[in-house]
Parts: C-alpha cells; sequence; structure tokens
C-alpha cells in the first residue's frame, strides 16, 4: 500500500508546457529534452500516457541540479 504522502508526491506533475516555462524554453525545445535529442544534455525521465507526457516536480528539480553540478551548464 502507497502512504499518503508518496501519493500526494506522485500526483505533483506537470505538462510539458509547464516544464517548458518553468526551464524558460520552447516546448519543442523541452519535447527533445524528454526525448535526449540535445547533444550533451541528459535525458529528462518522464511518464507518457497515451500521447501526452509527464514530469514530476521532484524528478525535474533532481534533473536540473544533477545538470548543474555536472557543469554542463553554460
Amino acid at each position: 500500500m502507497v502512504s499518503q504522502s508518496s501519493f500526494e508526491s506522485l500526483l505533483e506533475v506537470l505538462t510539458a508546457q509547464e516544464d517548458a516555462q518553468l526551464l524558460r524554453c520552447s516546448k519543442a525545445h523541452f519535447g527533445s529534452l524528454l526525448n535526449g535529442g540535445i547533444p550533451g544534455r541528459p535525458r529528462i525521465p518522464s511518464v507518457r500516457l497515451g500521447r501526452r507526457r509527464f514530469v514530476r516536480e521532484a524528478t525535474l528539480s533532481d534533473w536540473f541540479v544533477q545538470f548543474e553540478s555536472n557543469g554542463a551548464a553554460r
């Protein structure tokens, strides 16, 4: 059984448009990040539900911190 706090964190998901706004990039560029299409940038883990893709807020935050700490952000 999933605890209440774990369940609530699962529900904290963002759409591609919301993620792109947070990263201040276009939705198309964010889609390339999701698909691993940007050289030198790690793919952003996501969940696909039909044609839509979702990323948990915590996952996006962890990805950004990892990206930032690798010195790749220039």
